[in-house]
């Protein structure tokens, strides 16, 4: 029990280049998950772009709250690293 569980001999050194490649580096590459790697992930685990809509549909309901709309660009950003209104997030 704990963070690191016992391994075979040389299964760590595999495990951890596996985590590296599938896992670290595409989120590197592509922080919001909007690209072919991170996006196909997405669909494996049943993402549709619908959810979007829905969420879209919620804020648009008429109870809209200060910075739903900065909410949704951040949803559909396909910019390269950090979305550029981020200090504008509700959260924030």
């Amino acid at each position: 029990m704990g963070i690191n569980p016992l391994f075979v001999s040389g299964e760590e050194e595999k495990t951890i280049e596996a985590e590296r490649k599938n896992a670290l580096i595409p989120f590197q590459e592509d922080l919001y998950g909007r690209k072919e790697v991170l996006m196909k992930k997405k669909m494996q685990r049943c993402w549709k772009e619908e959810n979007i809509r829905t969420v879209e549909g919620w804020i648009s309901d008429g109870k809209n709250v200060k910075g739903d709309d900065v909410v949704m660009r951040l949803l559909r950003w396909e910019g390269d690293g950090l979305f550029d209104e981020i200090e504008k997030l509700p959260w924030n």
